[in-house]
C-alpha cells in the first residue's frame, strides 16, 4: 500500500487573498494591542492626575484653615493691643492728673513760703517784680512746676536763660 501524497495546491489568487486576510488580521491585532496599551497608559495618567488634584485640594484646604486660624489670632492680638493702648492712655491721664495735683500743691506751698519769706526778709534781694513774674511764667510754660522755675530763677540770679538750662539739665538727670 503505497501512500499517495496528495498536495493540494491553491490557486495563486486564493493564496493572495488568504495572505491579504492574514495581513489584515495581524494589522487589526496590532492596532488593538496599541489601543489597549494607550488606554492603560492614559488611564494611569488620568488616575495620577486625579490623585494629584485631590492631594492639591486637600493641601489647599489645610492652608485655608491655617490662614483662617492665623487671621483669628491676628484679630485677637489687635483687640488685645487696642485694650492695652486704652489702658496706657488711661494711666497717662491719671499720671498727668496726679502731676497737676502735685504741682498745684507745691505751688500753694511755694506761694505760702514766698509770702512768708517776703514778709520776713524784705532786704534779702529776692523781691520779684513783674518782669521776674513773667520770666517765671515762661519757665513754667516749658513744662516745669512753679516751685522749680522759681528756685532755678533765683539760683541763677534772675537769669532766665541760665535758669531754663538748669531746669532742663535737672530734668535729664532724673
Amino acid at each position: 500500500s503505497a501512500k499517495v501524497a496528495c498536495t493540494v495546491s491553491l490557486k495563486p489568487s486564493t493564496q493572495l487573498r488568504r495572505l491579504e486576510q492574514h495581513r489584515q488580521h495581524i494589522a487589526l491585532q496590532t492596532a488593538l494591542h496599541i489601543a489597549e496599551r494607550e488606554h492603560r497608559e492614559h488611564g494611569g495618567k488620568q488616575a495620577a492626575r486625579l490623585a494629584t488634584e485631590a492631594s492639591l485640594r486637600a493641601e489647599l484646604h489645610a492652608l485655608s484653615e491655617r490662614v483662617e486660624a492665623a487671621t483669628r489670632e491676628v484679630v485677637r492680638g489687635e483687640r488685645r493691643a487696642m485694650l492695652l493702648r486704652e489702658e496706657v492712655e488711661s494711666l497717662r491721664a491719671q499720671e498727668l492728673a496726679a502731676r497737676r495735683r502735685t504741682a498745684d500743691a507745691a505751688d500753694v506751698a511755694d506761694d505760702a513760703a514766698e509770702a512768708t519769706t517776703t514778709d520776713n526778709d524784705e532786704d534779702d534781694g529776692a523781691e520779684l517784680g513783674e518782669e521776674d513774674g513773667a520770666a517765671i511764667a515762661r519757665l513754667c510754660a516749658l513744662g516745669f512746676s512753679h516751685a522749680a522755675a522759681l528756685e532755678a530763677y533765683l539760683t541763677c540770679r534772675k537769669d532766665e536763660n541760665r535758669a531754663a538750662n538748669l531746669l532742663v539739665d535737672r530734668s535729664h538727670a532724673s
